[in-house]
């Protein structure tokens, strides 16, 4: 990534990406996972390649506001060598997929300061997907908000959002759930908030929301392929409290609750499945002068359900996560090694039926910026 910002009204930023993923998937024929005889039954090799670029640019009108461009283009590429046992006791028969995925996309935002305690923002964005198999699509969205300083230590804030999410290219053309007469799923976002100063250098931040979306894209369990359910709602609200403390310490706790509905005409779910309807959150993080930051966070999520092919509900085990991780500037502000740990405690826990989530996990690395 690249920004610069030269004397005068504008500014740009840029920034490209690649990412490859190779994944072995197998379905045997019992639990000693060693046959592979049964109808249905297989083993893939899949292959994803995602490579993209963005660019933006930002124009300074001073009391007259500011203005944001953007451009976005996305290639996706899918392969999968799949052999599958299509008859019982019959040797496994050889498929091999290649799809492609284009995306391109374009978006203007405009901000300006109206008076001296209004802040208006709207924008709207265009998005065009190509496939190399069904139809091409093309879809617009858009957005509006308000904000507002009600006193020196109060905003309110209030936003209406139309979005719209195309299928991936693995819901599209994987050969065991994939669907290529997805369309794409439209939402309407309704979000008010307040950020309140309190005293000791406190913030406390309140928004509530509600989302109606249609043709929402999610895997069917019964039949174990992606589909549009017809409308899904999403309605609640998040509390975060966030103070600063010592010279560079930082400390937020967190609590969001959920509440969904399946609104789709015959719907036999009274909410949605692996939707959590409690989170809370604990995060504490530290600077010192030579450069070394530590963060830590806690996660706890609570009542969460699942259904079977039946409609049967059933609940997942509430869990507790934590995570740590330590950085270390090692040039200027270009250069950082980090260093983590996930699920420190190496809690057992699902956020899906059957798929057990990883253990304690360790990753390391280096971070630079130009």
């Amino acid at each position: 990534s690249m920004s610069y910002t030269p004397k005068g009204m504008f500014g740009f930023r840029g920034w490209v990406f690649a990412n490859t993923n190779d994944q072995e998937n197998a379905r045997y024929d019992d639990d000693t996972y060693s046959t592979m005889t049964k109808k249905n039954t297989y083993r893939s090799n899949d292959e994803t390649k995602i490579k993209g670029a963005a660019f933006q640019t930002r124009a300074d009108f001073g009391t007259a506001g500011n203005a944001v461009l953007a451009l976005s283009t996305e290639t996706s590429d899918y392969t999968s060598d799949f052999r599958n046992v299509d008859k019982d006791n019959a040797p496994p028969t050889a498929y091999y997929y290649d799809h492609g995925l284009d995306m391109y996309s374009a978006a203007l935002e405009y901000n300006v300061r109206l008076l001296s305690k209004l802040g208006v923002t709207a924008g709207y964005s265009h998005h065009w997907q190509a496939k190399d198999e069904g139809s091409d699509v093309d879809k617009g969205s858009y957005m509006a908000g308000l904000s507002y300083d009600l006193t020196d230590s109060t905003i309110l804030r209030a936003s209406y959002a139309r979005k719209i999410r195309f299928p991936d290219i693995k819901q599209l053309y994987d050969p065991k759930s994939g669907n290529a007469d997805l369309v794409p799923e439209e939402s309407k976002n309704y979000e008010a908030g307040i950020t309140q100063r309190l005293l000791g250098d406190m913030t406390l931040d309140l928004a509530v929301f509600k989302h109606d979306v249609s043709q929402y894209i999610e895997k069917n369990d019964a039949t174990e392929l992606y589909k549009n359910w017809e409308s899904y709602e999403f309605k609640g609200f998040e509390i975060y409290l966030f103070k600063p403390f010592l010279t560079s310490g930082t400390i937020g706790l967190g609590y969001s609750y959920l509440d969904t509905e399946d609104k789709s005409a015959g719907a036999q779910r009274d909410e949605l499945q692996y939707r959590p309807a409690h989170k809370y959150t604990l995060d504490v993080g530290y600077t010192w002068d030579f450069g070394l930051r530590v963060h830590g966070d806690i996660l706890h999520t609570a009542d969460q359900y699942y259904y079977s092919d039946n409609f049967d509900k059933g609940k997942l085990k509430d869990y507790t996560l934590v995570n740590v991780k330590l950085e270390q500037k090692v040039y200027r502000d270009s250069v950082f090694l980090f260093l983590g740990l996930d699920n420190l405690t190496d809690e057992n826990y699902e956020e899906s039926y059957g798929l057990p989530q990883a253990g304690r996990t360790g990753y390391a690395g280096i971070r630079m910026t130009f």
